[in-house]
């Protein structure tokens, strides 16, 4: 079963994802505003992260390098919910989508970045 936008449950802010990702936001079109764009940069030692946060187009994509080499390069659409979780030393990014099948997407980038992908059978 799919899920549906549900516009009461509180989505992350800003200033939520620059926190998250520890970098300074670049809004991609400041006519629409940051929820239908807006990229983030940083560095965590050897890994460089660039990520695109979309809200209002349900759209997430990110890349993960470690020494200049690619680890992960997604491009996501359909996301519905956008949730930020603090708990036991870990932050992560938890995705859920509008369609069967695909159950959740979650990016850790505390302590340590790392990416979890479930489908189910539609």
């Amino acid at each position: 079963m799919s899920s549906k936008p549900d516009h009461d449950i509180p989505q992350p802010e800003l200033h939520d994802y620059l926190v998250l990702f520890e970098a300074e936001p670049k809004v991609l079109n400041a006519k629409n505003g940051w929820c239908y764009g807006t990229e983030f940069r940083s560095a965590r030692g050897s890994d460089s992260i660039v990520a695109t946060v979309a809200p209002c187009n349900y759209e997430f994509s990110f890349e993960w390098l470690r020494d200049g080499q690619i680890q992960a390069n997604l491009r996501l659409q359909g996301v519905v919910h956008w949730i930020i979780e603090t708990k036991d030393g870990a932050e992560r990014l938890v995705l859920k989508f509008n369609q069967s099948g695909v159950d959740v997407f979650i990016l850790q980038l505390r302590p340590h970045i790392s990416l979890q992908w479930a489908t189910t059978w539609g």
